[in-house]
């Protein structure tokens, strides 16, 4: 059985007589901006990675992620060429 209060009515048709609809307020916080339309479509994020290294030289970066929360499907990406170069 599902019972709502007639204070909880009152207040809803107070809400609809002042705003003109009784939707939910919007979640507060920081919206999501995409740098770019593409990244907008494809809802992708750009992200930082910090990489520790200590020598110069050509390295490839590979990453891998997995979904835990759904299917938990890996995949991995096309590797990342990576130049370091020593400053002088």
């Amino acid at each position: 059985m599902f019972v709502i209060s007639t204070a909880t009515i009152k207040r809803y048709l107070k809400a609809r007589r002042e705003s003109g609809h009784v939707l939910p307020k919007p979640i507060p916080g920081k919206a999501v901006s995409y740098p770019d339309e593409n990244a907008r479509k494809l809802k992708i994020l750009p992200f930082q990675v910090p990489i520790q290294l200590n020598r110069s030289g050509k390295f490839k970066i590979v990453i891998r992620a997995k979904d835990e929360n759904n299917s938990g499907k890996s995949v991995t990406f096309p590797p990342l060429d990576l130049t370091v170069v020593e400053v002088k």
